[in-house]
């Protein structure tokens, strides 16, 4: 089916209680993986693209795979930019395709944050994209999806901060901080679900979880409970990959055969995930 943005899929999991995977892809390995999960388990899928992906794939070109890919798909899928930063950025993927934009400018004074965002939410309408932003700020992007700061958990999500943020740039979704990062964990992460309960009392729109690779079964449960509606996931992605390819290094398999092998592997952790955040089935 054709893509679709991410609002209704992320409003039917508020309401539903489940979350929608945010599978960060950069190859076809990878996105081959996810989207056979995503369709072989009726799931909606989000597939998420980071300009530092362009290095391998270009954003032009990853789009126009993924709108292929959509199309043979029997499931919801939607493309999103993946913390973007500049409003050029923002403009270029919605030119070609992108049907969602995550803006993170979190690390910028609020003030900052909503004037951004706020341009970020016209460009989105006048495409018909969805809009989600950032208030808190998640560590670990510093360093290319290789975290050295996930144990500095100093920006958790002010409450009262998040509902002045969505009352002046009226964003389709929210990726709150708490105490998540990006990239791996140096110890057991530790989330602050007393403030998860505090926002989603606070907030009426579809809240997000960001670094959400290496946390445990429990740790997503309690946060789907909560009422987190996505989670973007790409080192344990990368990791499965990874897995593979170095255990089955030394055998006589040819290239393709080892492909077809790492887009398995990532298809069976994205099967996992998909089951646990209680998505499968509803598409």
């Amino acid at each position: 089916m054709p893509l679709v943005n991410m609002t209704e899929m992320l409003r039917a999991a508020t309401k539903q209680r489940y979350a929608v995977g945010s599978f960060n892809t950069f190859n076809v390995e990878m996105t081959k993986g996810v989207v056979d999960a995503a369709t072989k388990l009726r799931a909606p899928v989000i597939l998420a693209y980071g300009e530092v992906f362009g290095r391998l794939f270009p954003m032009e070109q990853y789009a126009a795979y993924i709108r292929r890919v959509a199309d043979d798909a029997n499931v919801p899928v939607a493309l999103l930019l993946d913390h973007a930063s500049r409003l050029d950025s923002v403009m270029r993927a919605l030119d070609c395709g992108f049907t969602s934009i995550m803006v993170d400018v979190s690390d910028k004074p609020l003030h900052e944050n909503i004037a951004v965002t706020l341009k970020a939410k016209k460009l989105c309408e006048r495409y018909g994209a969805s809009l989600e932003s950032e208030i808190g700020h998640v560590p670990g992007l510093e360093a290319d999806y290789d975290s050295s700061l996930q144990d500095d958990f100093s920006a958790h999500t002010d409450a009262e901060e998040a509902r002045l943020f969505i009352s002046e740039t009226g964003v389709d979704a929210l990726a709150i901080s708490i105490g998540t990062a990006h990239g791996f964990y140096h110890g057991e992460p530790s989330l602050d679900f007393g403030r998860l309960h505090e926002l989603r009392e606070a907030l009426d729109v579809p809240l997000v979880v960001h670094g959400a690779s290496g946390l445990g079964h429990d740790d997503y449960y309690r946060c789907v409970e909560g009422g987190i509606s996505k989670f973007n996931i790409h080192t344990d992605l990368t990791q499965a990959a990874l897995d593979f390819v170095n255990k089955d290094g030394q055998d006589e398999k040819n290239y393709m055969e080892k492909c077809l092998g790492t887009a398995g592997a990532v298809e069976a952790l994205a099967a996992n995930l998909i089951h646990v955040f209680g998505s499968a089935g509803k598409a």
